[in-house]
């Protein structure tokens, strides 16, 4: 730990299958630039308001009091947000930005077109601080990294080239119930201005109602390709927090088959083709090289995101995904010309941008490495953890809701991340050798050696 030199980086990651490769991959980039990088779950925010030296800090979630104990210190925070394709409008999850401008240093827009709704909602001296970045976890949905995903369990047992129906139809098939989510997420103090707001609640309302004629639709698609490619197999992968109960009902062929588990690049990387509605899974397809439809029996444009609605072959009946999968859809290249304003990703590595940044603004400052949580800390995570799995169990609303916190970032050995930070320096073959270290449980910190 001799040459770590740099100021140290911390993320919180909230939900370990969206974040934890994208986070894993960007703290490389710092290591390559001499820094540290604490990352994992809430204790993340616990070790960096305490701290007495400055970091620098990848807020997520726009928590105030994390933010601003990051900069009463020195040190500098830098929103990566993991909606950040969604502002695609203006409205309040634009006005969001507004309010947290004074608590970040820097704003991380996934692409030109976001940074540009943003800038206009600020004042003028404010607007410098917004930078067309992309977003971490897109640097890994290229085809180069398939290896890195490809699940041999997965190939075992549906082959290559399966459909895959990827759907992400919450809050309006939510497995709490469209009010039981909602009432959980009002009360989130970094979501509760915006799940409060009359103009939200209705729209949030409308897209429920529409997602839930979707879910229905798209398990009827899911049997009837099943049975026009009976040698293939038909994969409908709600998303996590989605009630599997909506698409397990009733009989289905031997081939189609409804999964949840694993993150859905594990599932796209054997895939022959993805079909979504609207979901930026269909944005990690296309990136990975797979062709991509975008099904929309029902379509109401105020209830989606306006890229999303716009990417993919669009298809509103069975026979024309028929016609999709049987036929030529597009270039990588016409793929690529499209996201480009939405998505700065296609022309450069987010986490490298992010690791000049932090490397400028550290300028030397020599780093403050955490130490792991001493015996008492330990226990207390461990009964924290072990709380949640008996509470998880029990039946009704309590249990639902704490599974639904469990699910997002369940217990991960320090090996698993090692296997993953090990993974991606052999794929990219560039970064430097780095120790992973367990602070606590579901916290690690990543030191260049």
């Amino acid at each position: 730990m001799e040459s770590v030199k740099e100021m140290l980086c911390a993320c919180r990651i909230e939900t370990l299958g969206r974040e934890m490769d994208g986070i894993l991959y960007l703290s490389l980039h710092l290591a390559s630039q001499g820094m540290p990088t604490l990352l994992g779950d809430r204790v993340v925010d616990e070790i960096v308001k305490t701290a007495d030296c400055p970091v620098i800090y990848f807020d997520k979630d726009q928590h105030k009091p994390t933010n601003t104990a990051v900069l009463s210190k020195g040190g500098a925070v830098y929103n990566i947000n993991a909606e950040g394709l969604g502002l695609l409008a203006s409205g309040p999850a634009v006005l969001k930005y507004t309010r947290i401008i004074d608590h970040v240093s820097m704003i991380c827009a996934w692409g030109d077109v976001q940074a540009r709704l943003i800038r206009e909602a600020l004042s003028e001296e404010k607007i410098s601080r917004v930078h067309s970045i992309g977003y971490p976890s897109f640097d890994l949905a290229d085809e180069k990294f398939k290896p890195y995903y490809r699940d041999p369990k997965i190939v075992q047992k549906h082959g290559e080239g399966y459909i895959l129906i990827n759907t992400n139809f919450a809050p309006g098939n939510h497995a709490m119930g469209f009010e039981r989510y909602m009432a959980m997420i009002s009360k989130v103090e970094e979501w509760k201005e915006l799940y409060t707001s009359p103009e939200f609640i209705e729209k949030c309302t409308r897209q429920a109602h529409y997602q839930q004629k979707l879910a229905t639709e798209f398990c009827r698609l899911g049997v009837v390709l099943a049975e026009r490619y009976p040698d293939r197999h038909v994969i409908l992968r709600p998303h996590p927090t989605e009630n599997m109960a909506t698409y397990t009902q009733g009989p289905r062929p031997s081939n189609f088959f409804v999964e949840s588990s694993g993150a859905v690049r594990d599932w796209i990387a054997s895939s022959g083709l993805v079909i979504h509605h609207d979901c930026t899974s269909a944005v990690e397809a296309a990136l990975m090289g797979l062709p991509v439809v975008h099904y929309r029996p029902v379509f109401d444009q105020a209830s989606v995101n306006s890229l999303m609605a716009d990417f993919g072959l669009k298809a509103s009946r069975p026979s024309d995904v028929f016609e999709a999968i049987e036929g030529k859809l597009y270039s990588k290249e016409e793929v690529l010309e499209t996201i480009a304003p939405y998505l700065t990703n296609t022309r450069q590595s987010a986490c490298r941008e992010l690791a000049k940044y932090a490397a400028q603004f550290s300028g030397g400052t020599p780093a403050w490495i955490p130490k792991p949580l001493g015996v008492i800390g330990q226990l207390r995570e461990w009964r924290k953890y072990l709380s949640k799995v008996l509470r998880a169990k029990q039946p009704g609303v309590n249990g639902t809701k704490v599974s639904y916190i469990l699910n997002k970032f369940p217990r991960t050995p320090v090996e698993v991340v090692r296997k993953k930070v090990e993974r991606l320096r052999e794929l990219e073959g560039t970064f430097p050798e780095v120790s992973v270290i367990s602070l606590a449980l579901n916290t690690y910190l990543i030191v260049p050696r």
